[in-house]
């Protein structure tokens, strides 16, 4: 295992990018954030995230958007029919706590002041908490913990579909967009977060190979063992195989121009 920090995540997908089919590399990539950078053509991108030979995907982490339980919004269409900029903490331009928001903002009409320069997630929260923010935007199972603990109160989940363990929070689907194209903007959004993360090797690998990889990670999780020690530390599963995955990844990629000008506007 091998941790390789820098331009969020990006550095490393570009050398898994540019790494020989040969070496023995594999990486779990934030394919979200990957996909909107490629989207933006963000600085530091150098791949293209459907050449890559696709393993599988573990997780697709549809965001929450969470407020304090003291602050004034009780439900997203209070937050929708605020008059001033909704204050958003975020680790900085183009990761997924700044771009998310800024495209719920482009769909349902509304303002957003983005506080930024937080070292992480954790701190970005906290600063929600604290009162330095007014709503933040995590992955779900990231905030799980603190939704859990009544630290913070999920208003809606940036997906089309409900997520089960939120079962009782609404959806994007809940909420009527603004203007003619905004429900296609939100099903666009819901297809970004749908890539989730997932496994992936460079690009080449020897179909053969490529197909051992594939069939070892469909048997990994239909391991009993592992499928119950997942559950006890609450870890949450929404495993595609590769092909299926690739698929996911294109559509979201081949996403409309109006789209694709909100996403690049978050970096």
């Amino acid at each position: 295992m091998q941790n390789e920090p820098g331009a969020g995540g990006l550095l490393a997908v570009t050398n898994t990018f540019n790494t020989s089919p040969d070496e023995r590399r594999l990486q779990i990539v934030n394919t979200v954030g990957a996909v909107s950078a490629q989207i933006a053509g963000a600085e530091g991108v150098d791949f293209d995230m459907l050449e890559f030979s696709p393993v599988g995907r573990i997780v697709a982490t549809t965001s929450a958007l969470a407020v304090a339980p003291d602050g004034e919004f009780t439900d997203f269409q209070d937050l929708i029919d605020s008059e001033a900029p909704i204050r958003f903490p975020s680790t900085g331009p183009g990761a997924n706590d700044f771009i998310t928001p800024n495209v719920l903002a482009g769909i349902y009409g509304f303002q957003t002041e983005m506080i930024t320069g937080f070292q992480g997630s954790g701190e970005a929260r906290l600063a929600l908490v604290s009162g330095d923010g007014e709503a933040y935007v995590q992955s779900w199972d990231s905030m799980f913990e603190s939704i859990e603990s009544g630290e913070v109160t999920p208003l809606v989940v940036a997906s089309t579909e409900p997520v089960e363990q939120l079962s009782d929070v609404p959806t994007l689907s809940d909420y009527e967009p603004e203007g003619e194209q905004g429900a296609q903007l939100r099903d666009e959004l819901s297809s970004l977060e749908a890539t989730g993360r997932g496994i992936v090797a460079p690009p080449g690998l020897p179909e053969d190979r490529l197909t051992e990889l594939q069939d070892a990670f469909t048997c990994a999780f239909e391991d009993e063992e592992l499928l119950a020690e997942l559950e006890e530390q609450e870890r949450p599963l929404g495993v595609l195989p590769g092909p299926e995955w690739q698929d996911v990844m294109e559509e979201a990629l081949n996403s409309s121009e109006e789209f694709q000008t909100l996403v690049s506007e978050s970096f």
